[in-house]
């Protein structure tokens, strides 16, 4: 069981998550449910990447988190697949780890060829944009 006194796992758990590919956002809430969380226990939240499977990062999670604590120890973790819950963990204020973001273009540099986005190519451009609409 996982102890919120013990830093240093905790901070072995943030370096774990920051180092595994495909996990966006992680967070070590303090949970409770009657039954299942009970006695109250923190819990690894993690949220991937869009896209990541599941079945390829929580092997690798569970398999490094076994180093982490000793043999009679655990962690219990919890995949966020929903919305709701998602923004539930996030007003907990336990966020342990998030994915920095890149700078990134906006969509429409994204979406249309470099040659749209030259203002001195209107003719070109205008080509490239009914070359890659399409209505029904």
């Amino acid at each position: 069981m996982f102890h919120p006194d013990h830093v240093a796992h905790s901070s072995a758990v943030a370096h774990l998550v920051a180092t595994t590919p495909g996990v966006e956002e992680a967070y070590l809430p303090q949970c409770y449910a009657a039954g299942f969380v009970d006695p109250p226990a923190q819990i690894l939240v993690i949220v991937l990447a869009r896209g990541e499977e599941p079945a390829r990062v929580m092997p690798l999670l569970g398999a490094a988190i076994s180093l982490i604590f000793p043999p009679d120890g655990y962690l219990d973790m919890l995949l966020i697949l929903d919305r709701d819950t998602l923004r539930a963990i996030r007003q907990t204020g336990t966020q342990i780890y998030v994915r920095p973001s890149s700078p990134s273009q906006p969509w429409w540099r994204r979406a249309f060829p470099v040659a749209m986005n030259r203002p001195n190519d209107a003719p070109e451009r205008e080509r490239l944009l009914a070359a890659q609409l399409h209505f029904a």
